[in-house]
């Protein structure tokens, strides 16, 4: 469920070029790339958790909405009771918090201990109906039965994986039972950029900046968050990686042929579920006066939620550029 900077959320003081710009995903992976993906999460695991993972009022915020309407779906188009959901790579399990209901029963797989200590001890504080296993996700079907899911649910981990590996992981989809679900929320490049409308970005930047009320004006960003978030930026620049050394966002076209490699169909199309919602969370979280942030910062957030739900109503938002958005991809089988 790790996932990469929203590179609009970043402003770097340098002017060299190149951050966040697209590479080919690796085919097959090897001993010595798996070595530097691991290498770069334990160097900048705790800048990860605090500009990605969010602070709980802040993650909350931004990704409620959309994992509450996932939920919804679910519980509308799968008649099962209880629904039973398997969420693989789900970390400390904040996303299950906003899946798991007295309608569901969600699994949980993720191949730190770490994280599933957490994940089942959040479980526990919140009363949820939740199992959660230490196990690694591209052999999953060895530790769960996927013929007795009804729907799986993956938060931003797959843009992680080689392209033999998403064939693995999509081989396991092959094997749910006919009319189960699959819902991915992954960062996608849509390609639907318009000239025409790129005009738009900046003002609606500078609204969505004025949308943070007091924040906008007179708070003073974490000087030390700063530099190492530039730090991070300009090392993926140097050594030519998107941002981790694996990482690499999704085509519409990479994930259709996915999907119908394992027989799956694609009821919705890649649809954004955040812009400036998380644009605003990831900036404010770099603010220096933490109290004010967690204070005012869902706030801000809940308005530029409300921005871009405006902005995808009227088709505006996948439109305004042609860098990725995150996104809900639905399949079925």
């Amino acid at each position: 469920m790790f996932c990469l900077l929203n590179p609009m959320s970043y402003t770097s003081s340098s002017s060299t070029p190149g951050a966040f710009v697209r590479r080919p995903r690796i085919h097959v992976t090897t001993p010595e790339l798996e070595a530097q993906e691991n290498q770069w999460w334990e160097k900048h695991s705790q800048l990860i958790h605090e500009i990605w993972g969010l602070p709980e009022a802040l993650s909350d915020a931004v990704r409620g909405p959309y994992l509450l309407a996932t939920l919804e779906k679910l519980l509308r188009e799968l008649p099962a009771r209880p629904l039973k959901i398997l969420e693989l790579g789900c970390g400390a399990g904040w996303a299950s918090r906003h899946l798991a209901t007295t309608e569901t029963k969600l699994t949980g797989i993720d191949f730190s201990e770490n994280q599933i200590a957490l994940a089942r001890q959040n479980a526990k504080e919140h009363k949820l109906n939740c199992n959660y296993v230490v196990g690694n996700f591209l052999s999953a079907d060895q530790q769960i039965s996927f013929s007795d899911c009804d729907a799986v649910f993956v938060h931003c981990a797959l843009h992680h994986l080689s392209t033999e590996e998403l064939h693995q992981v999509f081989g396991l989809f092959s094997k749910l039972p006919k009319g189960s679900k699959v819902v991915l929320i992954e960062p996608v490049y849509l390609d639907q950029g318009s000239p025409l409308l790129a005009w738009l970005d900046k003002p609606l930047r500078k609204l969505s900046r004025k949308l943070w009320g007091s924040l906008h004006v007179s708070a003073p960003a974490n000087q030390i968050l700063q530099k190492q978030t530039e730090d991070l930026i300009e090392e993926s620049n140097s050594k030519a990686w998107f941002l981790s050394p694996k990482e690499v966002p999704f085509t519409v076209e990479e994930l259709s042929d996915l999907a119908t490699g394992a027989g799956l169909k694609m009821t919705e199309a890649p649809k954004p579920v955040t812009y400036f919602g998380l644009e605003t969370a990831q900036t404010i979280v770099m603010l220096a006066d933490k109290e004010k942030t967690l204070q005012q910062g869902p706030g801000a957030i809940a308005k530029n939620v409300w921005l871009d739900d405006l902005l995808l109503t009227f088709g505006i938002l996948p439109r305004l550029t042609n860098n990725y958005f995150f996104c809900r991809i639905c399949l079925e089988k």
